[in-house]
């Protein structure tokens, strides 16, 4: 895919944008032609939706705060849909790769607190918060019963769900990717198209295309776990759905992740920080197969810094430096699975 034919970040094709698009499916003698033509015709297709992508608009506003010790609250929600052309979800078949990968995200700032929230430095770093009940990292991570959906089976949902998991794991518990940097877990959970653009976005300079706002990386040499437990909390749920006109399987993921983490070397300053985490994991299939794309990522981040746009989570401990975003918005609880505080910086109620 050139760099022209790069799609806007900030489109999420969902059932409103299919409906609205001026775009024709391909016509009744393109459906009974030979392989050859349908897939022409589906690539026409689709290289005629990236003509109707819009500039990218990303907007952040700003509200007056409402307390005086708080923890600013940030969102980043990524969306993103690549279709996989895959005899199933976890082997590409090669020489079907998609013709376009439609991408959306939106910035992940990072958050701050307030001095008082510092946690003891010795015990239990989850003592006072919710947290202190949710499961040991990957086992916090559940599914419902795998059932057929959508005119797949129920091996096929079973193949989503494997998917989803390792993806959840790869972002949010993954060592390497949480205090290294690193995002070769993450990668190779991808379609290699997908991955080519997520590897891309990378090593983008604009803020509002760097896509290391996919994973939860803290800033190299800012942290250390406290501790060897993350604590992790949330659902999975399964649906039939449509995406971009495709009827199929529907994973969402809506889990809070809790990392006890302190500046290296220094016990005594640890501090809980907390993402949110949504995403949609989406399985279908047309002519030239089953495919399976992530459609939304993105998590929010409280009690880390607001002023810093590198994608990195920058923890705010007790003598940080004051934080130059004002803190902003209605306090939101950050362990509220069912909160979904949007885009801006704001504050929360506890960490």
């Amino acid at each position: 895919m050139s760099a022209s034919d790069e799609p806007p970040e900030d489109l999420v094709f969902d059932e409103a944008f299919v409906a609205a698009a001026s775009v024709k499916e391909p016509s009744a003698k393109e459906r009974k032609g030979n392989l050859f033509t349908r897939r022409l015709a589906e690539r026409r297709r689709r290289k005629a939706m990236i003509k109707q992508w819009r500039a990218p608009q990303v907007r952040r506003s700003r509200r007056p705060g409402a307390r005086t010790i708080t923890v600013l609250l940030v969102v980043g929600l990524v969306a993103l849909a690549a279709v996989l052309a895959q005899t199933d979800p976890l082997d590409l078949r090669p020489g079907h790769s998609p013709d376009t990968i439609p991408v959306t995200l939106t910035p992940v700032p990072d958050l701050s607190t307030a001095p008082s929230d510092h946690l003891p430095q010795s015990g239990d770093p989850f003592t006072g918060s919710p947290a202190v009940s949710y499961a040991n990292g990957a086992a916090g991570i559940t599914f419902p019963a795998a059932k057929a959906t959508a005119g797949f089976s129920k091996k096929d949902v079973q193949l989503l769900f494997s998917k989803t998991r390792a993806l959840l794991m790869a972002s949010h518990l993954n060592p390497k990717t949480l205090f290294n940097g690193g995002t070769d877990a993450f990668a190779g959970q991808l379609d290699p198209d997908q991955g080519k653009v997520f590897t891309r976005g990378l090593q983008s300079r604009d803020p509002e295309k760097n896509l290391r706002s996919w994973l939860m990386s803290f800033a190299p040499k800012s942290s250390e776990l406290t501790g060897s437990v993350i604590k992790v909390h949330g659902e999975t749920t399964l649906s039939e759905a449509t995406r971009q006109g495709r009827r199929g399987a529907l994973a969402k993921v809506n889990y809070i992740f809790v990392y006890p983490v302190h500046r290296p070397g220094r016990p005594d300053t640890s501090v809980r920080v907390i993402a949110h985490l949504r995403g949609e994991v989406f399985h279908s299939r047309d002519e030239r197969g089953e495919w399976t794309w992530i459609y939304r990522w993105g998590s929010s981040n409280a009690n880390a810094r607001c002023d810093v746009e590198d994608h990195y989570v920058h923890p705010f401990y007790e003598d940080s430096q004051p934080d130059l975003t004002a803190r902003t918005g209605a306090p939101v609880d950050p362990y509220d699975l069912n909160e979904d505080p949007g885009t801006d910086c704001q504050t929360v109620s506890r960490t």
